[in-house]
């Protein structure tokens, strides 16, 4: 990808464009100008730093030129990581190209950067181009203690804990106040969506919602007996709803509900649901039994199916290939190999998080996520997800603006996390690649 500003090799300073020189002059710190390798930018008969390799022969990596420049037949452009970050650092802080900004740190090995000044201003613009806030106060929607997330093909939906709904156009990117949060006494945190046909139905403490996307419309219902509403999903055609102490229910139409599986020890609390790909089943995390199974007409424990898996708190289900994935509250994660058997636990004891308290967790990219209470969200490539380590975090120095994590979705390179009391916030998989 050409990088517009890169002079030819002995190109003297006087071919910059004085408006460049005169940013340049005025932006670089003398601290990082005394990185670079052979002393400052290119000047009079002086090296240019991007004449250096990094053992300092002047033979190093070939680089394109901008587009519509004419240089010299196999005209050369070479530079060490540093060079490649500081490069990187105009780019950003001078050009304002995002573009050539994530050209430059591409090249930087971020293992050689064993100074601390250098690490800080790699993870600053790691920070800078990988990440960025969703910006509701635009539409002045100042709730941003964000409950749930839910993608659908077109948008990401978020609720908030104060009963707020909002819908962000993803190829837009622009924002649609479906309802706003409310300061009353009353809960009616926004805990779960599911998509059932044209319409999104969305789970509130006490209420259900119906919005209509054909025409924009949200219709509230208040089911009786069902207490606080906390999860729905979508199961053989039928909408099923679980409750934080009514136990689970099932939709006959639209309104009505009738309680399912009374007397099903474990099942009045229940904290996450799951539909399976593979068997088709519809898992339920509880609080105080760990997981159950429901396949359309009998409950199953995993107790039974799996005797040496400990997990009770259950809040978070992941599915890939014969994997499931468990968040629980206090007690990190569980691994569950479906073929064989196996279980693998991740916690923060044996390094794998930074918190055993884990809110939510996707398996839908090519990473297995967990955002966790206190701890940031814990990252792994999903197809090495049962092997040994390589866990990577994301907290503060990664850009989260919280360590709590409340919510997760993910669309193609896009992670969406929701992190409490700050809004949503978008970072790039490139961040995860990147971390140090």
């Amino acid at each position: 990808m050409p990088i517009p500003w890169m002079r030819r090799r002995g190109e003297r300073e006087d071919s910059d464009p004085p408006v460049y020189r005169l940013a340049l002059a005025l932006s670089i710190p003398l601290i990082l100008l005394s990185c670079r390798t052979g002393g400052t930018a290119s000047s009079g008969g002086e090296t240019s730093a991007w004449d250096l390799n990094e053992s300092g022969t002047g033979e190093g990596r070939e680089l394109s030129l901008s587009p519509g420049e004419d240089p010299p037949a196999e005209e050369e452009y070479t530079g060490t990581d540093r060079d490649w970050l500081e490069e990187a650092r105009i780019a950003w802080f001078v050009r304002n190209d995002r573009e050539a900004t994530i050209i430059c740190l591409d090249r930087v090995e971020k293992n050689s950067l064993e100074e601390d000044s250098r690490i800080s201003l790699y993870r600053l613009l790691c920070r800078k181009v990988y990440t960025r806030l969703i910006p509701l106060e635009e539409k002045g929607f100042g709730d941003r203690n964000i409950s749930s997330l839910f993608l659908d093909r077109d948008d990401l939906w978020m609720g908030t804990w104060a009963g707020g709904i909002v819908r962000y156009s993803l190829p837009l990117e622009d924002l649609t106040l479906i309802r706003s949060s409310r300061e009353n006494i009353r809960v009616e945190t926004i805990t779960d969506f599911e998509e059932v046909g044209l319409n999104i139905r969305i789970a509130g403490y006490s209420d259900i919602y119906g919005f209509d996307k054909r025409v924009s419309r949200l219709i509230q219902t208040t089911p009786e007996k069902m207490g606080r509403i906390n999860n729905l999903a979508n199961y053989k055609g039928r909408l099923y709803a679980s409750t934080v102490n009514q136990g689970l229910w099932y939709e006959v139409r639209e309104g009505v509900w009738n309680p399912l599986g009374e007397g099903v020890p474990g099942l009045d609390r229940i904290n996450a649901l799951q539909v399976t790909d593979r068997e088709g089943l519809l898992l339920i995390g509880t609080a105080s039994d760990g997981v159950i199974e429901f396949d359309g007409k009998n409950f199953r424990n995993w107790k039974i199916l799996y005797p040496r898996l400990p997990a009770k708190n259950v809040t978070a289900f992941g599915e890939w290939d014969r994997f499931m994935l468990l968040g629980t509250y206090g007690d990190g994660a569980y691994l569950v190999d479906r073929n064989g058997g196996g279980i693998a636990h991740f916690s923060k004891d044996g390094g794998d998080l930074l918190s055993d308290y884990v809110l939510t967790l996707s398996l839908e990219g090519d990473y297995a996520l967990m955002g966790t209470l206190g701890g940031g969200i814990s990252a792994k490539a999903r197809n090495q997800l049962a092997g040994e380590g390589g866990w990577i975090f994301l907290g503060l120095e990664q850009g989260l603006n919280s360590l709590d994590v409340t919510a997760l979705a993910v669309m193609g390179s896009s992670l969406y996390a929701a992190v409490l009391g700050q809004g949503v916030l978008i970072l790039d998989e490139a961040i995860i690649e990147k971390s140090l």
